[in-house]
C-alpha cells in the first residue's frame, strides 16, 4: 500500500470507488461471478483474487478508507476507524446467503413458503434485499404465466414490489445505478405478464371450455372468450403505443416461443368451420383472432411463424 500517494478530492474518489464496489457485488450476486465455483478460499471478498475490491484496498490509505466506507454503508457493517481501518465483519459472509438464494429456482409450495418468509423483517441490508425481491418476483412471474386460476400470485407480487421499491430507495446512489436495469427489466416482464401472458393463458382455457364443454354452454363461453380476446387486443395496443420502459423492449420481455404458442391458439380460433347452434358469434371471434394473428404477433415474434391454417 502506497503511504506517500497524492490525496485526491473525495468528491472525485468516492463516486468512482462506489461504482466499482457496486458493480463487483452485482457480479457476485447475479452476474458472471455468481456462477463461479464454490466454496471460495477467501471468505472475505469472494473469489480467490478478491476482484477489484481487494485491489482497491491495497492502492493507498485514502482509497482503502473510501472502499471500506462504501462497503460499510452498503452492507451495513460497522467500520473501525483506527489504524489502517477495518470492517468488523467480512463482506462476503453478508453477501453469500443472498447470493446462494438468488441462484436457486423454486416452484409450487416451496416458492410460496419462500415468498411468505420474505414478508418477515429481514436482516439483509437494502442493497441485498433489493436482489432478493427481484429474484422472488421473477420466480413468481415465471410460475404465474401458467397459473390456475390466473392471478393467484398477484397479491404476493404487489407486496414484493412495494418491498423492492422501499429497498431500492434506501440504496446508495451508485448501487441504485447498477440495480436500475434489473429493476426495470423485472417491472417490464411483470408488465407484459399481466397484460399479455396471463390473458392469453386465460383465453386458451376459455377456448378449451368452448370446444370441449357442454353444448348448452357454448354461447356463454364463446362470449367470455371474445371478451378476453378484446382485452388482449386493447392491452396489445396500449403496450405498443405506450411502452413505459426505456431499458428493455416489449418483445424482449416475452419468453422465447411464447408467441408461437399464441399463434397456434389464434390459428385454431380463426380456422374455417360451419357455425352450428350456439356459434352465432363465430364470425366476431374469427375477426378478432385474425387481427391479433396478423397485426400483433409478428411484432413480438422475430422467427418464422407457423402456417396460417390451423394445425
Amino acid at each position: 500500500m502506497d503511504t506517500h500517494s497524492i490525496v485526491l478530492p473525495s468528491e472525485l474518489v468516492f463516486p468512482i470507488v462506489s461504482h466499482v464496489v457496486a458493480r463487483y457485488i452485482d457480479d457476485l450476486v447475479v452476474g458472471p461471478l455468481s456462477r463461479a465455483r464454490r466454496p471460495y478460499k477467501d471468505r472475505a471478498l469472494g473469489p480467490p483474487d478478491g476482484g477489484p475490491v481487494k485491489a482497491l484496498l491495497c492502492v493507498s490509505y485514502q482509497i482503502r478508507q473510501t472502499t471500506l466506507q462504501v462497503l460499510s454503508k452498503a452492507l451495513e457493517i460497522p467500520l473501525v476507524e483506527e489504524g489502517i481501518w477495518r470492517l468488523t465483519e467480512k463482506p462476503f459472509t453478508i453477501i453469500a446467503p443472498v447470493r446462494t438464494r438468488c441462484s436457486q429456482s423454486l416452484h409450487g409450495t416451496g416458492l410460496l413458503a419462500y415468498v411468505t418468509s420474505m414478508h418477515m423483517p429481514s436482516a439483509a441490508p437494502p442493497v441485498l434485499e433489493a436482489y432478493r425481491c427481484v429474484h422472488a418476483i421473477t420466480l413468481l412471474d415465471a410460475e404465474a404465466a401458467d397459473d390456475e386460476p390466473p392471478g393467484r400470485h398477484a397479491h404476493a407480487v404487489l407486496r414484493l414490489e412495494a418491498a423492492l421499491a422501499q429497498a431500492y430507495a434506501a440504496c446508495p446512489p451508485a448501487f441504485q445505478d447498477v440495480l436500475f436495469p434489473q429493476l426495470e427489466a423485472c417491472r417490464a416482464r411483470h408488465h407484459t405478464l399481466t397484460r399479455l401472458v396471463m390473458p392469453f393463458t386465460a383465453a386458451q382455457r376459455a377456448w378449451e371450455q368452448v370446444y370441449f364443454g357442454p353444448r348448452a354452454e357454448v354461447p356463454m363461453r364463446l362470449r367470455i372468450l371474445i371478451e378476453r380476446l378484446r382485452r388482449i387486443q386493447l392491452n396489445a395496443d396500449e403496450l405498443q403505443n405506450n411502452w413505459p420502459f426505456s431499458t428493455m423492449c416489449m418483445a424482449a420481455t416475452i419468453e422465447p416461443g411464447k408467441a408461437r404458442v399464441w399463434t397456434k391458439l389464434l390459428n385454431q380460433l380463426r380456422a374455417d368451420r360451419k357455425p352450428g347452434r350456439g356459434w352465432e358469434s363465430l364470425a366476431e371471434l374469427q375477426a378478432l383472432a385474425n387481427e391479433l394473428r396478423s397485426g400483433f404477433i409478428p411484432k413480438v415474434e422475430p422467427l418464422p411463424l407457423p402456417p396460417d391454417s390451423a394445425p
